[in-house]
């Protein structure tokens, strides 16, 4: 909305001049302007700052060395955006010299007007084209003002980058996250900040993207701060593509927090606490997946399920505390043991179950004499009448449930146990 047409400012050190100004001014608007007559630069400049001034009309010759347009810079660079309109009048003698300074950016002028051509309707619609240019600038600075704010008091680091991915400008939430200041953030390529970021995303982006209209990617990127700390960061890239620029927004959220929470509720989800091994759920998702990689790959896989001895008679001798860490100590010898691609778990009170990928019984006999002679030879202070296992073997039959395999190793478990313990006792596969 363009601001009334209120007070009005003129300077010109010709009082006739004024006078004739005046008088057109009442017969474009009435007399119900407040006008500030001015002769000299001073005068005008004290009436600026003490009234409230809607637009200035100026002559271009005030006498001696300075000029209309020297007093109009000046005011633009002491005034900014608080300077009222100005428009310049001259004669036109003078009309080529300046009218191509009086149009530069900053020399503080709206428009030029010849004064031997002035009249009433002229002159109005030369304010209102002045009060409207004003209004305008005035918003746009507004939304200046309103995008630096949102820029600068965000809480998440937000990057402005290139089409070639260098920073042009970064807030302060940027450098809580990554150390670095905004002024020594701007040049640095994104993926200086963010490992692994590619420019393919923001291409894409930007050919997709329609004028004023947000475009779009979220995705979960590791970066660095600058003293080496690994941060989980949410990464969102914004684009808006115009022809007349790209506009690119990259926005950061540390979610290190929450992902460590997450990682520590889904290794709760799927760990034993007291011994640090995988749970039965967490088994049986790995054993599915393996299970459907052998039946495609046609490779053998075995079970074995094993079982402290006498583990009650431990307990009553000792107490729970030492019967604990007993069987934190087996788990470690034994996982120590094992190779990266075995499945190893607490099934339940003594009970242990392993499952060997790529691996046929006569191999998987092997590795579970070494199981039981390593318990068997194992020292606790805590248990000095020491420990054996008892292993049941039983190699899987990948096209049936995995169920059926457990229960097959679990009664070769039940043989080693019947016939002696701290054995292996292997079960045929055809054994039902």
């Amino acid at each position: 909305m363009i601001q009334p047409l209120k007070q009005l400012l003129i300077l010109d050190d010709s009082r006739d001049d004024r006078l004739l100004l005046t008088d057109i001014i009442e017969q474009a608007f009435g007399d119900q302007l407040t006008l500030y007559s001015c002769q000299t630069m001073e005068e005008a400049a004290h009436c600026l700052d003490s009234e409230t001034v809607d637009i200035c009309l100026i002559d271009y010759c005030l006498g001696s060395n300075e000029t209309g347009l020297t007093w109009a810079a000046q005011q633009l660079q002491q005034r900014q955006f608080t300077l009222p309109p100005i428009i310049l009048l001259t004669g036109m003698q003078e009309m080529g010299e300046i009218d191509a300074q009086a149009m530069e950016p900053d020399s503080g002028v709206t428009d030029l007007l010849l004064k031997s051509e002035l009249t009433p309707s002229l002159l109005a619609r030369a304010i209102r084209y002045a009060m409207k240019q004003k209004s305008m600038i005035m918003k746009l600075h507004k939304r200046q003002l309103h995008a630096a704010l949102l820029f600068d008091c965000s809480r998440e680091g937000l990057l402005e980058v290139d089409t070639h991915g260098v920073v042009i400008e970064a807030n302060h939430g940027a450098e809580r996250l990554f150390g670095y200041t905004p002024e020594s953030m701007i040049g640095l390529y994104l993926s200086q900040l963010v490992d692994g970021f590619s420019m393919d995303d923001l291409r894409v982006m930007g050919r997709d993207a329609r004028p004023e209209a947000n475009s779009s990617v979220v995705k979960k990127v590791t970066a660095h701060h600058l003293h080496g700390d690994e941060l989980t960061l949410e990464l969102s890239m914004h684009a808006i593509q115009s022809v007349y620029f790209s506009l690119y927004v990259i926005s950061f959220i540390d979610i290190s927090h929450h992902v460590r929470i997450q990682e520590e509720l889904q290794k709760q989800a799927h760990t034993d606490p007291l011994t640090g091994l995988m749970n039965r759920r967490c088994f049986r998702l790995r054993s599915d997946r393996e299970m459907r990689r052998a039946r495609r790959s046609g490779l053998v896989v075995t079970l074995l399920m094993l079982d402290i001895d006498h583990f009650k008679k431990l307990n009553d001798s000792y107490g729970h505390e030492v019967g604990d860490l007993v069987l934190a100590a087996l788990a470690k010898l034994l996982i120590d043991g094992m190779r990266e691609m075995d499945i190893f778990c607490r099934w339940g009170g003594e009970e242990f179950l392993c499952l060997l990928p790529e691996t046929d019984r006569e191999e998987a006999a092997i590795i579970a004499e070494r199981m039981r002679l390593g318990v068997e030879s194992l020292m606790l202070s805590e248990a000095p009448s020491g420990m054996t296992i008892s292993i049941g073997l039983a190699e899987v039959d990948t096209k049936r449930p995995i169920k059926e395999s457990i229960l097959r190793a679990d009664k070769a478990l039940y043989q080693a146990k019947v016939t002696g313990r701290n054995r292996v006792v292997c079960t045929d596969s055809g054994d039902k």
